[in-house]
């Protein structure tokens, strides 16, 4: 079973790791190495491994090696990310992304940590 969004950050690599399941079978999990990258709606397959500063992306995800922009580039743009993260098309402008990354902010301005 393949696994997707939303993301959430793992302790143990300090990279964005997609986790949707409740149940998991920890053998089969996919891994993300230390600053590894894994793409907004980006789906990992079971036992996936995403080596050390790579980026996965896609639906299924390729694995690809940082340096290979253009691969990536190709890959990520169908992805969204502007849409699934601030609900806005690729052409908003800054002031449009930066207006929804404050209100999200603001929803948050009384969280307090929990013990």
């Amino acid at each position: 079973m393949s696994r997707s969004a939303p993301a959430a950050w793992s302790w143990r690599t300090r990279s964005c790791v997609a986790a949707r399941r409740t149940r998991w079978n920890w053998a089969a999990t996919p891994r993300v190495r230390i600053n590894g990258v894994v793409h907004v709606n980006t789906v990992l397959e079971d036992e996936a491994l995403v080596p050390i500063g790579w980026v996965a992306v896609g639906s299924p995800a390729r694995i690809i090696a940082p340096w290979d922009h253009d691969e990536i580039w190709r890959i990520q743009q169908s992805l969204d990310f502007p849409r699934t993260v601030y609900g806005l098309p690729r052409e908003a402008t800054a002031r449009e992304r930066m207006e929804k990354q404050t209100e999200w902010f603001g929803a948050h301005r009384d969280d307090r940590p929990v013990d």
